[in-house]
């Protein structure tokens, strides 16, 4: 953050949800110059979220895949903030 409290620098990644971890520039992004607010937050985890093809196995579906990276990446967003 910056002086100000606008997101300088973001870089955001998720692993564990697809068959590859995904480096996600485009929704980093989306936080750039802005000051970060709970809608943002939620917007950027959703994004995030949406732009993962994951893949489901015995061991969960993709939706749930999907849900779970949405979760963790707003948890992820408020714990940097911190």
């Amino acid at each position: 953050l910056d002086d100000g409290g606008r997101v300088r620098r973001a870089a955001l990644g998720i692993g564990g949800a697809a068959p590859v971890p995904q480096a996600l520039p485009q929704v980093a992004e989306l936080l750039l110059g802005r000051t970060p607010n709970e809608a943002l937050l939620d917007k950027v985890a959703r994004t995030a979220a949406e732009a993962l093809e994951p893949e489901g196995d015995l061991h969960a579906p993709a939706e749930y895949r999907r849900e779970l990276a949405r979760v963790l990446t707003r948890r992820t967003l408020e714990a940097a903030l911190k």
